[in-house]
């Protein structure tokens, strides 16, 4: 049984955003810790095969995320770990 298999169903059953919030939560904990690399190993397929080079950029896997996933950037490595070949964030902007 891997972790889609044990969060699924309990996702499924929450309302979109509180399952969004939630899974956003998970993985902002579990990055940079010694589970987002397990997350890496198993999920994420390193192959040139996959490789794509768009607007002169290089990406190592043509699947990402979209920006309305990681609203303010605060889970990119995160998401990476999954094997998203790039992560889109939302609008950054300075502060003062």
């Amino acid at each position: 049984m891997n972790a889609y298999d044990l969060l699924k169903p309990v996702l499924f059953r929450l309302p979109p955003e509180t399952a969004h919030g939630l899974t956003h939560k998970l993985l902002e904990v579990t990055q940079g810790t010694p589970v987002a690399a397990s997350l890496r190993s198993r999920y994420a397929v390193d192959s040139s095969r996959l490789s794509v080079n768009a607007f002169g950029l290089e990406f190592s896997d043509p699947v990402g995320v979209a920006a309305g996933f990681d609203k303010n950037a605060e889970i990119p490595r995160a998401l990476a770990s999954l094997g998203f070949g790039h992560v889109e964030i939302g609008g950054v902007t300075a502060e003062r």
